[in-house]
């Protein structure tokens, strides 16, 4: 009777945690945000939140988050479209400063763009970002799974 009761305890413990931490808005670092201002377009160095509880995704500053600066705050309603794409390039600069044997390989940069519609602060309609190698995948899913969007994908070699 102890072994159930203790078993039953420590089920609601795990249970009861696993909640509390779902709750948590997930961050993903190493997100460059592009603005337009005026002409010129001026990247920014950013973290992408995605948060389960008030389903809104932020874009925010890297280092100190919405403390410092808050460069979008989306609802996952106002969300109707998201594009992921790849882009291949070549290593010209890299091969000389490094080994022309670069100049023969490709380097990738992954592009998000998410289109949203009436949202006060940004009335572009969309904002773009580039993604880290390390942790576009884990973004993409987690898109998906968020918004209940598929993620419309352009792969360039």
């Amino acid at each position: 009777m102890t072994k159930r009761i203790t078993i039953t305890a420590l089920m609601f413990v795990v249970v009861a945690t696993s909640i509390a931490v779902a709750a948590d808005p997930i961050i993903f670092k190493k997100v460059d945000v592009f603005e337009m201002q005026g002409d010129s377009e001026k990247k920014r160095d950013a973290r992408l939140e995605l948060d389960p509880e008030a389903r809104v995704l932020t874009l925010a500053d890297e280092k100190w988050g919405v403390a410092k600066a808050t460069y979008a705050i989306i609802p996952y309603s106002q969300i109707t479209k998201i594009v992921y794409e790849r882009s291949a390039h070549r290593r010209y600069v890299t091969g000389l400063l490094v080994s022309p044997f670069l100049w023969f390989s490709k380097g990738k940069k992954h592009w998000l763009t998410i289109e949203f519609t009436d949202v006060a602060d940004l009335p572009e309609g969309y904002v773009y970002v580039r993604l880290d190698k390390k942790n576009y995948r884990r973004i993409l899913s987690a898109l998906g799974a968020a918004t209940g969007l598929e993620v419309e994908q352009i792969i360039e070699s």
